[in-house]
């Protein structure tokens, strides 16, 4: 969600919050692979994240960034 942009992961608190977890991400600018991301680090808009969570929590996450 563009919420998250310029949030660092430890700030976002997506496993308290929605029950997931982000396990990577991937600078799609500088093409590299954060495998796990640091809590401190912040999101871009040009980062593709992948989440793990259940079907009903990875489906509340996406509402979020629906609105």
């Amino acid at each position: 969600p563009d919420a998250f942009i310029g949030e660092p992961l430890h700030g976002l608190r997506l496993p308290q919050r929605y029950n997931v977890s982000i396990v990577a991400i991937h600078d799609v600018l500088s093409d590299t692979l954060h495998i796990p991301p640091s809590a401190d680090y912040v999101l871009k808009d040009s980062d593709t994240i992948m989440v793990v969570g259940s079907d009903a929590a990875l489906a509340e996450l996406n509402a979020v960034g629906a609105e």
